[in-house]
C-alpha cells in the first residue's frame, strides 16, 4: 500500500533530494572571487556557470556528476515508494538508493574540492542530501519491520 509510513519517507527523501539542485550547497573560493555552489550553477559575485559551461575540466565532470545523480536518486527513490507488492525487493531497491545518495554526497565533496577555498564552509542547502539518506534508511528501516511482521503472522499460521 502506498499510504505507508516508508513510502512517506520515500516522497521526503525524494523531495529533499530534488531541492538540492535549487538550493545553495557550498560558499568557497579566495577573497576576491567567491563562488556559490548550487545544484544547477556555480555563481561567482560576478557571473553564474551553468553546470554544462564550465570552463575548468574536472569542476565541469563533478559538478555534472552530482546534477545527474541528484535526478537519478530521486526518480529512483520516487519509484521505489510503487515497489510496495514485493517488499523484498524494495528493500534492496531502497538499499541501493541509499548507495546512490551517498555517492552523490561525495560527488558534492569532490566538486568542492575542485573550487579554490580559502573561505569555505557548508550553506543550508548541503544538508538536504543528508537529510535525504536519513529518510530513505528511515524507509528502509521500515519495509525491513513490515517484512517481520509478516514473516511472523506467516508462522502463527
Amino acid at each position: 500500500m502506498i499510504q505507508r509510513i516508508q513510502s512517506v519517507f520515500l516522497a521526503l527523501a525524494a523531495i529533499l533530494n530534488l531541492s538540492s539542485l535549487f538550493l545553495p550547497l557550498w560558499k568557497a573560493g579566495v577573497a576576491p572571487e567567491v563562488s556559490t555552489i548550487s545544484g544547477l550553477r556555480i555563481e561567482n559575485e560576478t557571473s553564474a556557470v551553468l553546470f554544462s559551461a564550465h570552463e575548468a575540466t574536472g569542476t565541469l565532470i563533478a559538478h555534472s556528476a552530482m546534477v545527474l545523480l541528484t535526478v537519478v536518486a530521486s526518480a529512483w527513490l520516487i519509484w521505489v515508494i510503487f515497489q510496495y507488492q514485493q517488499r523484498v525487493r524494495q528493500l534492496r531497491f531502497a538499499y541501493l538508493g541509499m548507495l546512490m545518495l551517498c555517492v552523490q554526497i561525495l560527488a558534492l565533496v569532490w566538486l568542492t574540492l575542485q573550487l579554490p577555498s580559502d573561505p569555505a564552509g557548508p550553506l543550508p542547502g548541503g544538508a538536504a542530501p543528508m537529510l535525504a539518506l536519513i529518510f530513505s534508511w528511515l524507509a528502509a528501516r521500515g519495509i525491513r519491520k513490515d517484512e517481520e511482521l509478516v514473516r511472523s503472522v506467516d508462522r502463527i499460521r
